[in-house]
């Protein structure tokens, strides 16, 4: 299984009523179980949970959550592509 670790996703409109009108989602741990996670908005932090494992998975699945771009993480992948081209070069 993918590791979700620092992914931010957008919540659906039909599904912010459950995450107490929240706009984003941010999962700060996982395990083969369940999934920990911070939701906020514009405004700031709104909330945590936990949720298991599958429910997360089923969201995902059908588009309830839409993974955001994560600047952190586009990074280390540019760096590494530098890397590995100037290995090769």
């Amino acid at each position: 299984m993918p590791d979700h670790n620092g992914m931010e996703y957008a919540i659906s409109n039909q599904y912010k009523d459950i995450f107490f009108h929240a706009e984003t989602m941010i999962i700060f741990r996982q395990n083969e179980k369940s999934v920990q996670f911070r939701l906020k908005d514009h405004n700031g932090p709104r909330g945590y949970g936990t949720m298991p494992i599958q429910n997360f998975l089923y969201l995902l699945k059908k588009k309830n959550l839409q993974e955001l771009p994560n600047n952190r993480l586009l990074l280390e992948k540019q760096l590494l592509d530098e890397e590995n081209q100037e290995q090769i070069g």
